[in-house]
């Protein structure tokens, strides 16, 4: 007497190839989750980054502008956000008596990545040299002008 087989259950390859499918799925989603998150941290960060610069530009217009370009340079203080390492760059160039023009620009180092227009020497950021353009091009650049009070 012969015994019939019964398939209950599922081949090895049957296995195999649904498992290949849950990793490739799996690895696109948690890919899909550390961008999101890079990109959370970012976002934060450049929305600091654009208040600490606009406190540094509130600042500047009780000071009076030289009629020769000048470069300021200043740091985020607070530790909170995860800034240890950050500098700003504030360009004042006169376009006549009257107003002046205002770059702001700003890097940071997030995780171990450098966010902006600089380069690390010995733990300390700094700006590179702007390019051919005349762009420096930060992730958070603003340009305004101011008029002399």
């Amino acid at each position: 007497m012969k015994y019939a087989r019964k398939n209950n259950g599922f081949t090895f390859l049957e296995l195999l190839i649904s498992s290949g499918i849950l990793v490739v799925a799996l690895s696109g989603i948690v890919s899909a989750y550390i961008s999101s998150s890079e990109l959370a941290e970012r976002t934060k960060n450049s929305n600091l980054v654009l208040g600490a610069i606009q406190e540094e530009l509130e600042a500047l217009r009780k000071v009076t502008l030289s009629n020769s370009p000048t470069v300021y340079y200043f740091n985020i203080s607070d530790n909170t956000s995860g800034f240890l390492k950050n500098i700003g760059r504030i360009t004042i160039t006169p376009i006549n008596s009257n107003f002046s023009r205002v770059d702001a620009d700003i890097c940071w180092k997030q995780r171990s990545r450098i966010i902006g227009p600089c380069s690390e020497n010995n733990g300390i950021l700094e700006f590179n040299a702007p390019n051919v353009n005349g762009d420096s091009n930060a992730a958070v650049q603003v340009t305004t002008f101011m008029a002399q009070r």
